[in-house]
C-alpha cells in the first residue's frame, strides 16, 4: 500500500505516520509539504491514495483535491485537517472527495479505518466495473438472438447476435429469412436460416406467442447450433468409418489367425519333411561305416544317400525361392528358348516314375509350337513341377495327358489328370504358399505346399498366367500355362542356340599348377572341397578358421581364396577385409565365398567386403569348379 501525505506540520504528519504504520506494517508513505514536492508526486503518481490537510502554506485542500481528482478521477482522498467547516466538506465532496475527518486525538485512530474503506471502496468499484466489462463483452459475443415479431412476420426488436445470425447489418424485412421464424404451431425447432458460402447456418428457435391488443407478438430467442450439427455428422461419418474399421480389424485378424495357423502347420510339415531324408542319410551312413556291406547294399545306399539329399536340397531350395518371390529378388536369366524340347526332356525324366505307378502318360506336342523368351532353368521347373504333380496325386493305373499348342501369339501348355481332384473350397487357394489341401498329419503325399505358388510366380514374371479346374475329390485335376509368343529374327535365334551348344560342350581346363586355400570350420566340409579340388590336379591347404588362414596365406602366398562365411569367432567377412588391407600383392588375391546364406542382400555384401564370387551351398560341383578355373587364370594374369 502507497500513500501520499500531504501536510505541511511536522507534528501531524509524525502522529499520521505511527497511526498508519500500527495498522498497515508494509505501508509505504510519501511525504509532502512543499508545493514542488506536491508537483513532482502528482506527475510520477507512485501512490493508492492521498491524504491532505485543509491549511496549507502555499494553498488549499480543495485546491490539492481538485487536481488529485482532476488527474486521476478513481484515486481515493481523504482530507484529514483541524481547520475545515461544513461547508468546505460539501465542497470538497462535491470535487469526488472520498472522506472527511476533523484532527483530534481520536480521529487518529479513525484515519486507518477511513484508508482501509476508501481503498475496498476503490477495489470494489473497480470489480463491478469489471464485471461489468465482462459482462457485455460476454453478451456481446454470444450467439444466442433475440427478437420479436409482429403482425404479417413484421420485425419489430432485434439484439445484435440475432442480426449476426440472420446476416444483417440492421433491422430489416427480409422476409425469405422473416418468414421462416413465424410460428407454426411448435415451440422448439431446429431449422437452415440461410446458407454462408454454401454452409448451412443453422439455429435452435424457442418462441413464445402473446397477444397485446389484439396483435400477436412472436418472441423468441435464436441459438447458433451450426457447430454441433457439423460435429454430429462428423460424428456420423466417423461412426461409419469406425463400423467400416472394425469390419475390416475383424476380417484382418481373421486373416492373420488363419495365416498363423498355416505358418505353424508348414513350420511342422518342414521339420518332417526336412527329417524324413536326413534319416535315411544318417541310417545309411552308419551302416556303411560299418564296413559289413556287400557291393550289391553299398551301391543300394549310396544312391539312397544322394537320393535323399537331393531331396533335401530341393525342399531349401524351394524355400530360398519363395523367400526370393516374397522379397521381390528372383532375377530370370531370359533367352529364346524352344519350350517343347524342355517339355519332352522332363517327360523323358519322369518315364520311370510313371512306369511304376503304371500310369498311362499321353503327350501332344505341337511339331509348330513358336519360341518364348524366358529362362530356361525356370520353365524347366514350372513344367517339371506340374508334371510330377501330376504323377504325385494320379492313382496306379491312371492316365495323364499333356499337351503343348499355339494358339494365336500364345503358346499353351496343359496337364490332365485323372487323380484324386481338389474340393471346390480349396481350389482357389491351391497356388497360395504354405497351402496344402491336406495338412493332416496322416496325409498321403509329402511336401512343402510351396510348389504351385513358386510356379505361379515364375509364370507370371515370364508374363504369363496359370490356371487350375477340377471337378472335385476323385474327378482329377487339369493345370494350364499361357506364355506369350517371342518373335525374333532367324539370325539371332541361331546366334543364340550356338552360343548355348558352345557353352554345354565347353570343358572345364585342368586346375593343375594353381594352389588353393580352404577356410571352412567344419571338417567334412574342408575335406569335401579338398577332395573335390585336388580331383583336377589344383594344390589346396585346408584351414579351420580367419586367424589360422590369415597366418597360412601369409606364408605361403596361395593363388586363390575359398572362404565359408559363418565361422566361430571370426565370420568371412571379417577375414577379407583383413586381406584387402594387407601390404603387397597378397591383397589381390582372388577370394570366392562359399556360404550357406543364400539372400540376394548376402551376395551383395559378400561382393561389397571384397570377394569376387559367392557361391550357396550345397554347391554344384561343375560351378564350384569353373568358378575356381576362371579366378585361377586371372591370377596368373596378375
Amino acid at each position: 500500500m502507497r500513500i501520499l501525505l500531504i501536510d505541511d506540520n511536522y507534528d501531524d504528519r509524525l502522529l499520521i505516520t505511527h497511526a498508519l504504520e500500527h495498522e498497515f506494517p508494509e505501508v509505504e508513505l510519501q511525504e509532502v509539504f512543499r508545493a514542488q514536492d506536491l508537483e513532482k508526486a502528482l506527475s510520477s503518481r507512485q501512490f493508492d491514495l492521498a491524504i491532505t490537510d485543509y491549511e496549507l502554506r502555499w494553498t488549499d485542500g480543495l485546491t490539492v483535491v481538485g487536481a488529485i481528482k482532476s488527474l486521476y478521477p478513481d484515486c481515493p482522498v481523504i482530507m484529514f485537517t483541524a481547520s475545515g467547516t461544513q461547508e468546505i466538506a460539501v465542497e470538497a465532496m462535491k470535487l469526488g472527495l472520498d472522506d472527511y475527518i476533523l484532527k483530534s486525538a481520536h480521529h487518529y485512530v479513525r484515519l486507518p479505518a477511513a484508508v482501509k474503506s476508501a481503498l475496498d471502496k476503490v477495489e470494489a468499484q473497480r470489480k463491478v466495473a469489471g464485471l461489468e466489462s465482462r459482462l457485455q463483452t460476454l453478451l456481446d459475443n454470444l450467439n444466442v438472438g433475440i427478437y420479436r415479431l409482429g403482425e404479417g412476420g413484421v420485425l419489430l426488436e432485434a439484439n445484435k447476435a440475432f442480426l449476426r445470425l440472420a446476416g444483417f447489418s440492421y433491422i430489416t424485412q427480409n422476409a425469405e429469412i422473416l418468414s421462416k421464424l413465424e410460428f407454426n404451431g411448435t415451440r422448439d425447432r431446429e431449422i437452415i436460416l440461410r446458407y454462408e458460402n454454401d454452409i448451412p447456418i443453422w439455429v435452435r428457435i424457442s418462441q413464445t406467442v402473446t397477444t397485446k391488443e389484439g396483435a400477436v407478438i412472436i418472441d423468441g430467442l435464436m441459438e447458433d447450433i451450426s457447430l454441433s450439427k457439423q460435429r454430429e455428422a462428423e460424428r456420423s461419418r466417423v461412426m461409419a468409418e469406425l463400423a467400416t474399421a472394425k469390419e475390416e480389424l475383424k476380417r484382418l485378424l481373421g486373416e492373420a489367425c488363419e495365416a498363423n495357423r498355416i505358418k505353424d502347420q508348414f513350420i511342422a510339415i518342414v521339420s518332417h519333411e526336412l527329417r524324413s531324408p536326413l534319416t535315411s542319410i544318417l541310417g545309411w551312413a552308419k551302416i556303411l561305416r560299418s564296413g559289413k556291406v556287400s557291393e550289391t547294399k553299398l551301391a543300394q545306399g549310396l544312391e539312397t544317400i544322394e537320393r535323399n539329399a537331393n531331396l533335401q536340397n530341393t525342399l531349401i531350395e524351394d524355400i530360398l525361392d519363395i523367400s526370393r518371390i516374397i522379397q521381390n529378388r528372383l532375377r530370370l536369366n531370359k533367352q529364346p528358348i524352344n519350350i517343347a524340347a524342355i517339355i519332352q526332356s522332363v517327360l523323358l525324366d519322369v518315364k520311370p516314375r510313371v512306369q511304376a505307378k503304371s500310369i498311362t502318360l499321353e503327350s501332344k506336342i505341337g511339331a509348330e509350337v513358336g519360341r518364348i523368351m524366358g529362362d530356361a532353368a525356370r520353365l524347366l521347373q514350372v513344367i517339371s513341377n506340374l508334371v510330377n504333380n501330376a504323377i504325385k496325386f494320379t492313382p496306379q493305373g491312371g492316365h495323364i495327358f499333356v499337351e503343348l499348342q499355339q494358339i494365336n501369339s500364345s503358346i499353351q501348355f496343359t496337364v490332365k489328370d485323372t487323380g484324386i481332384g481338389i474340393g471346390a473350397d480349396f481350389l482357389p487357394h491351391v497356388f497360395e504358399p504354405f497351402r496344402q489341401a491336406d495338412n493332416t498329419k496322416a496325409r498321403t503325399h509329402n511336401g512343402l505346399g510351396l510348389g504351385l505358388a513358386i510356379v505361379r510366380n515364375l509364370v507370371e514374371m515370364h508374363n504369363g498366367a496359370v490356371s487350375v479346374k477340377s471337378e472335385g475329390i476323385g474327378k482329377g485335376a487339369t493345370f494350364t500355362v499361357e506364355l506369350p509368343i517371342y518373335s525374333i529374327p532367324s539370325q539371332e535365334i541361331n546366334e543364340s542356340l550356338e552360343k548355348s551348344k558352345q557353352d554345354e560342350v565347353e570343358e572345364v581346363p585342368s586346375l593343375s599348377g594353381i594352389h588353393i586355400l580352404i577356410v571352412d570350420d567344419d571338417k567334412d566340409t574342408r575335406e569335401l572341397l579338398a577332395q573335390i579340388i585336388e580331383g583336377y590336379d589344383a594344390k589346396v591347404t585346408t584351414t579351420a578358421s580367419a586367424s589360422e588362414a590369415l597366418s597360412v596365406l601369409l606364408q605361403l602366398e596361395p593363388d586363390i581364396l575359398l572362404s565359408d562365411i559363418a565361422m566361430p569367432q571370426e565370420d568371412g567377412y571379417s577375414l577379407i577385409r583383413k586381406i584387402r588391407s594387407q601390404p603387397g600383392d597378397i591383397q589381390r588375391i582372388p577370394a570366392i565365398a562359399l556360404t550357406a546364406f543364400a539372400r540376394e542382400e548376402d551376395r551383395k555384401q559378400a561382393l561389397e567386403a571384397g570377394f569376387q564370387q559367392h557361391l550357396v551351398k550345397p554347391v554344384n560341383l561343375t560351378e564350384l569348379v569353373s568358378a575356381v578355373c576362371r579366378l585361377g587364370i586371372r591370377a596368373n594374369l596378375r
